[in-house]
């Protein structure tokens, strides 16, 4: 199944390039051009849905909870993890999140993105608990997770995770900030 979609995304890279170079170096009426226009994003569209059933396949499940599942990204370091979110059995990416072990109170540990069609599932705080069971085997006790003071809806998924306020400097008026234990100190 590899091979043949990597052998589909090859072909469609090149009939892109055939088509740019028709476009750049061939004279072309306005027809043409528009057809050409029309045609090269068409494969774009192939080939992002190419490249997305690769990765797909291509991927390492780190965790699921049956409806959701945290795929490793292979370039993660000990220090910034990041993992793009996909629902169970399905290859369309959700959205991502990421880890950053810092000590940064402006960035916190974790960011997270669910993409716009997908908000209002609550696939955000799964993600985070999900999230949280990776650092809890890691040995990580807590993390700080912020959110954009005007983010209705990330301040509240911090909330059901968990997260409590904590205080931040007063020239961080942008943000609010929040302490969210990852469960580690309950099975202490």
């Amino acid at each position: 199944m590899e091979l043949e979609l990597e052998k589909k995304l090859d072909e469609a890279y090149s009939k892109l390039k055939d088509l740019r170079e028709k476009l750049y170096f061939g004279s072309c009426t306005d027809g043409e051009r528009d057809y050409i226009f029309k045609s090269m994003k068409e494969l774009y569209s192939i080939i992002e849905n190419l490249e997305c059933q690769l990765e797909y396949l291509k991927r390492k499940i780190e965790i699921t909870d049956g409806e959701i599942e945290l795929t490793y990204l292979e370039d993660n370091t000990s220090t910034y993890k990041q993992y793009n979110i996909y629902l169970c059995g399905n290859s369309e990416k959700i959205g991502f999140i990421e880890y950053r072990d810092c000590d940064s109170l402006y960035l916190g540990n974790i960011g997270y993105h669910i993409y716009s069609e997908y908000n209002g599932h609550n696939f955000a705080s799964k993600a985070v608990n999900l999230l949280n069971e990776i650092l809890r085997k890691e040995g990580i006790e807590s993390v700080v997770i912020t959110a954009n003071r005007d983010n209705i809806a990330s301040i509240k998924t911090i909330e059901k995770v968990g997260g409590k306020p904590i205080d931040i400097p007063d020239d961080y008026t942008d943000i609010v900030a929040y302490s969210c234990d990852t469960g580690l100190k309950k099975q202490k």
